[in-house]
């Protein structure tokens, strides 16, 4: 599991709304500066080139550093 501050948590769930920096420092209170840098941390940390690949490798749909997705199982409900 990639580990996260809970403020680059926070980010990370705006990024997953696909909210715009602007916003995303609006609605968390930060300068759009910050942002960017817990951003670019999320990347880092993530092995992410892009903020959708940030996201879908957090959420597990994206694994390893070849950029083909993961199948996943069928849930059964």
């Amino acid at each position: 599991m990639i580990d996260l501050t809970p403020r680059e948590q926070h980010v990370l769930a705006a990024l997953e709304l696909g909210l715009p920096n602007k916003l995303i420092a609006v609605k968390l209170n930060l300068s759009e500066n910050t942002v960017k840098m817990h951003i670019q941390h999320i990347l880092r940390k993530c092995s992410a080139h892009n903020r959708t690949e940030a996201v879908l490798r957090w959420s597990g749909r994206l694994s390893g550093h070849n950029g083909h997705a993961r199948a996943r199982a069928p849930s059964s409900s």
